[in-house]
């Protein structure tokens, strides 16, 4: 289709806003990604029900402020009005009425009798029949007339008391505790839902205008922060691996400092691609991130062993180190930009939908192939540089130790 869910959303809250009638009307659709409540889920926990009340219709309010949210709930709203109707069994049995017939009547009166069904295509379609109208107040439900043994009609209020009955709220819970649940969903284009999230709480300031209420966060934002906070362990254990390995390669503390180098730049890419494209940076482009910079490190790495060979074979004190440090790079030019196009071969069709879309994997292939095409240019043009500044920093240093060392061993 050529319309996402949003957008389809958007037009049906318009349009319903001109149809009469409507008490309430609710349009919401599912973000792609494994199943997950609303965006924001907030838990008013309290025993004491005026101030955990209070507190929800604080923050009801104050998301209704916040621009990008919409579908506002909570759950202690107050359920449908009722009638009761208590019986005189007494009166029941003098006047020579069944109890199941009362009970059938009432049923036909609020939720109808199944009167027969057809058959249409390959569905059953049942017809209900309704006593009354949709509307069937106090005086409709004692004014129902009821047929006894003997066939007479009896007004239901000759045995009955009627009375109606206010809507109570559902008492919720939260870890065995009475709860008030808030919630909204969250516009991605106008803020995202940490951000919603800290600016409702916030404003809402528990710990001074209600000291006795804490807020516990749910849905898509619990979900959030949890899958960041595993997303920052597993960047810094994979920058840390990769790291030590490199350090085994080649047997030096800088050069895998240089090679790591690259993953700012290629993340500069990756912010720049979805600020053109007008996209969130969510957290399965994050995860595109991660992908990139195993890929991108072997770019880097393909440039810096190359040089290193250079090095030990005419990298001496009387050449210039920037020749075969230009020559080394020209010489891996081609390998590291057909690594890069081959890979950006494969993932931009998938970026872009063609041959078809997966809202997973779109953002992170878009982030895998803008920061590796970023990061690139910048390993090309910024490595061999920071190689030469490596290289002329540990001559200096090595002079430096050898000229103390000399000083020292004349002077003793």
């Amino acid at each position: 289709r050529e319309k996402d869910s949003q957008d389809l959303i958007k037009e049906l809250n318009k349009r319903a806003k001109k149809i009469d009638g409507l008490q309430k009307l609710r349009f919401s659709g599912r973000r792609p990604g494994p199943p997950q409540g609303d965006d924001i889920e907030i838990n008013l926990i309290s025993p004491n029900n005026a101030d955990r009340k209070s507190a929800a219709d604080k923050l009801v309010s104050i998301l209704k402020s916040i621009k990008g949210l919409d579908d506002i709930e909570r759950d202690d709203d107050p359920g449908k009005d009722r009638i009761e109707v208590k019986i005189d069994f007494d009166k029941l049995s003098r006047l020579d009425i069944d109890f199941p017939v009362v009970k059938q009547y009432l049923r036909a009166a609020f939720q109808g009798i199944d009167a027969t069904d057809i058959r249409q295509g390959s569905n059953d379609v049942n017809f209900r029949v309704y006593v009354g109208s949709l509307k069937n107040s106090e005086e409709f439900v004692r004014n129902i007339k009821i047929a006894n043994r003997k066939g007479k009609l009896i007004p239901l209020s000759e045995f009955s008391t009627t009375k109606q009955l206010v809507g109570e709220p559902d008492m919720n819970h939260y870890n065995g505790q009475r709860a008030t649940k808030v919630s909204a969903n969250v516009d991605d284009e106008v803020i995202t839902t940490l951000e919603a999230m800290d600016l409702a709480l916030g404003q809402l300031n528990l710990d001074k205008n209600y000291p006795k209420v804490r807020a516990i966060s749910e849905g898509g934002a619990k979900d959030t922060n949890e899958s960041m906070a595993d997303f920052k362990e597993a960047f810094i254990l994979s920058i840390f691996a990769i790291y030590i390995l490199l350090v085994l390669l080649f047997n030096s503390f800088t050069q895998p400092a240089l090679i790591l180098a690259a993953v700012p730049f290629s993340i500069i890419g990756v912010v720049w691609a979805f600020f053109l494209h007008g996209d969130v940076l969510s957290f399965f482009a994050m995860l595109g991130t991660l992908a990139l910079v195993g890929v991108i490190v072997n770019d880097s790495l393909v440039l810096v062993s190359h040089l290193n060979y250079l090095k030990e074979k005419e990298g001496n004190q009387y050449i210039d180190p920037k020749v075969w440090i230009i020559e080394g790079t020209k010489d891996r030019l081609r390998a590291v930009v057909l690594t890069t196009l081959t890979t950006l071969a494969g993932v931009l069709p998938l970026a872009y939908g063609i041959g078809g879309t997966d809202f997973i994997l779109q953002p992170m292939a878009l982030s895998l192939g803008y920061g590796l095409l970023f990061g690139t240019l910048m390993t090309l043009v910024l490595l061999p540089s920071m190689y030469l500044m490596n290289y002329e920093f540990i001559q200096w240093a090595t002079r430096l130790y050898k000229s103390k060392f000399k000083r020292h061993a004349s002077g003793g």
